[in-house]
């Protein structure tokens, strides 16, 4: 169940402003590497961008999961440990959340039934 929030109702047009406005709070915050998908932090902006344009939430699992698989894989007994993913995936939503603040934008997470969920909240 997604929660109800103004984004979700948007025309697409709309949407496709804010994210306009977003770039622009991104480039002139000289977060260059949030806009950049072949960087984890492009990564997990564009992966924000694009479920907000289709109306979804973006699952923080999936993100970690990616995270995880593009480092340093740290392990006990062959069973992964996510603890450095799972930190690093929330300073990067925070400095999102932060970067975006001036422009009226924020990013929430969520907890649904089945996990997390990060979206942006206009």
């Amino acid at each position: 169940m997604q929660p109800k929030h103004n984004q979700y109702n948007m025309p697409f047009k709309e949407k496709q402003a804010k994210v306009g406005t977003m770039v622009d709070a991104i480039t002139a915050a000289k977060k260059g590497e949030y806009l950049k998908p072949t960087t984890i932090a492009g990564f997990i902006f564009s992966r924000l961008v694009g479920d907000f344009l289709q109306g979804v939430q973006t699952p923080v699992s999936a993100l970690v999961t990616t995270h995880y698989q593009s480092s340093d894989r740290a392990t006990i007994a062959g069973t992964p440990v996510y603890t450095f993913s799972i930190e690093r995936v929330g300073n990067y939503l925070r400095t999102i959340n932060d970067t975006l603040e001036p422009a009226g934008v924020e990013v929430l997470v969520l907890e649904q039934d089945d996990g997390f969920y990060a979206s942006f909240h206009a």
